[in-house]
Parts: structure tokens; sequence; C-alpha cells
């Protein structure tokens, strides 16, 4: 027993001592929880996105400029009676399990007549919230979602304004303002559940 403790002790020595020094071939250990997302998208249908992540690439937030809104009746020429935007973004994922929330912020306001809805899909799971006449108030779609094994994220937010017909004047907008995830709360949230 002996030997096999000091073969194992000189191997261990061996492969540190053959371990290059500075040139980068040491990586840094791995995150606690282990799933992260890409510094990038590597699909977007549309260039008026801004990606930011987070430094340990746990979380995100994606803004618009110029604006991700849908509308009907924004001034008196317009005639239609639906009004609809779609954005897709695909996120690489490195890991084995995702788990968190997507979360949609927008601004809505309908007339009476008005509405609309707002459809947040990931992958094969989505969420869809509607809304009539109502004041400008702001509004949060959440999708909680749960994958094992998933090597991207693809993301698409949907948004319909409309009008009923007996309200051809009636005016609905829809404003994105960011749609952020972090993996981290959802972490810290399951541990905090199986205390």
């Amino acid at each position: 027993m002996t030997a096999i403790k000091t073969i194992g002790a000189a191997l261990s020595l061996l492969a540190f001592v053959l371990l290059p020094v500075g040139s980068g071939a040491v990586a840094a250990p791995a995150t606690a929880g282990g799933t992260t997302y890409g510094d990038k998208p590597v699909f977007q249908s549309s260039n008026n996105i801004q990606y930011s992540l987070s430094d340990d690439k746990k979380a995100f937030t994606i803004t618009f400029n110029p604006a991700f809104e849908a509308a009907v009746g924004a001034n008196t020429s317009d005639t239609a009676l639906v009004g609809t935007n779609v954005l897709s973004v695909v996120i690489p994922v490195t890991g084995k399990d995702v788990n968190t929330t997507f979360v949609l912020t927008a601004s809505i306001t309908a007339e009476d007549g008005a509405g609309g809805l707002l459809m947040v899909n990931v992958n094969d799971q989505q969420t869809i919230t509607r809304f009539k006449k109502t004041s400008e108030k702001e509004v949060l779609v959440q999708l909680k979602y749960r994958a094992k094994n998933t090597g991207d994220i693809r993301l698409t937010v949907f948004l319909l304004a409309e009008r009923d017909a007996a309200h051809p004047k009636a005016a609905a907008l829809i404003h994105a303002l960011a749609i952020d995830s972090d993996l981290a709360v959802a972490s810290k949230r399951k541990k905090k559940d199986t205390k």
C-alpha cells in the first residue's frame, strides 16, 4: 500500500513539474455551477440590439437602439389594424444545465378597443402576456427556463399591437426596454430552497 501512495505522489509531482509556466496552458478553474453564456450571440435577426455580458458570464442584458416596438394608430395616417415586430437571438451556452428566468421589460399602452400581446419563446418553452385598454405602464414578462445538456439559447420575442375594426382610431403601443437573464440568481434560489 505504501508503494502505491509513493508512486501516486511521484506522478503528481512529475505532472506539476512538466506543466509549462506562463504559456497559458493552465486554465482558470470553472466557476461554481459551471454554466455560462457566450461572449456574443451567434445569430441575431436585427442589428438594433446591444448584448451586455456580466464578468462571470452568468448574466446578460439585451437593450435596443433604435427601439424595438410594435404599434397601431401611432399617427393619423396609420390605418392598419395590426402591428407586429419579431426579434430572434441565439446565444451559446457552456455547461450541462440551464436554470434561469428570462425577463422582458416593456412599456405598454392601449386605448379602448385596442390591445396586444408579448410572447417570449426560449427553445421549446414560451409564455404569452396579453393586455387590453390600459394607461401607460411597465410590464415584466417572465419565462422560467430549465433544460439539460443544451448548447444554446434560441430566444425569440414577438410583439403584437392590434385594434378592433369597430375602433379604427384606437391606438396601442408596445415598447420593449430590455431582456435579462441571470443564471446565478436561479442557482442561489435553488440552494436556498434546498436548505
